[in-house]
């Protein structure tokens, strides 16, 4: 099955912009959330200039990593083993951060193009 053909510049509105301060105010005041939300908005975004552009399900690796966080988190609390949870901790802000950076690289490929 072919990936679909990327849009012309041309026919794609500007890229969606938002001041910085303004960004920066709303993930203070959101303790992070709205960072998330903006990278997903850019991420679906970006999908209609490259169809086959990976960063949405980088965002979304991160999340599951994070749920997987929780729940394993539990269980560790419910086994009364929590001296592995800062090894769990560790871990998966490891492979968050990762999947963050690679996210966000993989954006920034598209908008130097």
């Amino acid at each position: 099955m072919e990936a679909p053909a990327p849009t012309p510049r041309s026919q794609v509105n500007f890229a969606p912009h938002l001041h910085w301060a303004i960004v920066v105010i709303l993930i203070i005041v959101t303790f992070g959330l709205f960072a998330w939300i903006w990278d997903f908005y850019l991420a679906t975004w970006s999908r209609r200039l490259r169809p086959n552009n990976l960063a949405i399900y980088w965002m979304l690796g991160g999340v599951a990593v994070m749920f997987a966080e929780f729940f394993l988190l539990v269980a560790l609390a419910l086994a009364h083993a929590n001296d592995m949870r800062p090894l769990v901790r560790a871990v998966t802000l490891v492979a968050v951060a990762v999947c963050i950076l690679k996210a966000r690289f993989t954006l920034a490929d598209i908008f130097k193009d």
